[in-house]
């Protein structure tokens, strides 16, 4: 069998307002990251989500509480990003 790489881009490009299903905080991001690991992705793409307003922001506190439960439950390679649009935060 061929070997192969799936990466799942979990919080995507579009606002959750043009995407209902897409992840509005860092517990819904690890989730769906867990769900696409059980799928059999190897890699997650992630945005840090402000968990207030559902949309992406760089704030540390909000990459890591996404990334710990990944780690604590998988070994799948996390890909973070600020994406192509953030506001500046403090922290």
């Amino acid at each position: 069998m061929e070997k192969l790489i799936v990466t799942a881009a979990v919080t995507g490009g579009a606002s959750p307002k043009g995407n209902p299903a897409k992840p509005k905080n860092p517990e819904e991001i690890a989730k769906a990251a867990l769900d696409c690991y059980n799928a059999g992705a190897s890699v997650v793409h992630i945005h840090a989500i402000n968990p207030e307003t559902s949309e992406p922001e760089q704030k540390a506190e909000w990459f890591e509480q996404a990334i710990v439960p990944i780690r604590e439950q998988c070994d799948m390679i996390i890909n973070v990003t600020t994406g192509g649009c953030v506001k500046r935060v403090d922290g």
